[in-house]
């Protein structure tokens, strides 16, 4: 079956704000916890890093998407941990829901900043279509990222207003303002900096 990427990027822009939220929520709570779990293997500290609230957050967001809009059941899905109904999703589809409930994972265990991050993004093979981005600990109530379609919109959260009110309201980076910074921050491409970046 093809699926219409615009109408899933739709979908997920109303649907998916409240419950990064929830699961933005979830994380700060755990957090104050010893949560740290063992299973992890690839040979990296900073990616085989793994808490309890990797797998609570993943469930919660993998339910949602399969529970607010059936579309969502024809993308397949990647997600960082295996918990979840994954097996709801589509196994091939041209369009992919990519998770990362605790991005961040290592600095989120050891408490060592507030920078991690819960992420979810709509690909295809070649093209980021969506990502929506919630930093529960950046600022008083937290900090949204959301991209789409040549747009990048970011600031802070507002727990009084519903969290798509929130988002659709955020300011928009425009490419001509001038960066803070000129550092990049890459991992996961440790053989392969240079390229990847």
């Amino acid at each position: 079956m093809s699926v219409d990427a615009d109408f899933v990027v739709t979908a997920l822009s109303v649907q998916m704000p409240a419950v990064l939220r929830w699961s933005g929520a979830v994380a700060r709570r755990l957090r104050q916890f010893n949560i740290a779990l063992t299973g992890k293997s690839s040979g990296s500290a900073s990616t085989d890093a793994l808490t309890l609230a990797d797998l609570t957050i993943q469930e919660l967001i993998v339910a949602a998407l399969r529970d607010t809009d059936p579309i969502f059941r024809h993308c397949r899905i990647e997600a960082e941990e295996s918990t979840g109904d994954l097996g709801r999703f589509a196994t091939e589809s041209e369009l992919t829901i990519a998770l990362d409930p605790i991005d961040g994972t290592k600095q989120y265990r050891d408490k060592s900043g507030n920078g991690y991050a819960v992420m979810l993004h709509l690909r295809n093979a070649t093209d980021v279509l969506y990502s929506l981005v919630y930093i529960p600990e950046k600022g008083e109530h937290g900090w949204w990222v959301e991209g789409a379609a040549g747009r990048v919109a970011c600031g802070p959260d507002d727990p009084s207003r519903p969290a798509l009110d929130v988002v659709r309201s955020l300011p928009t980076f425009e490419a001509s303002m001038p960066l803070k910074s000129r550092k990049i921050y890459l991992i996961g491409f440790q053989h392969r900096e240079r390229m990847a970046a």
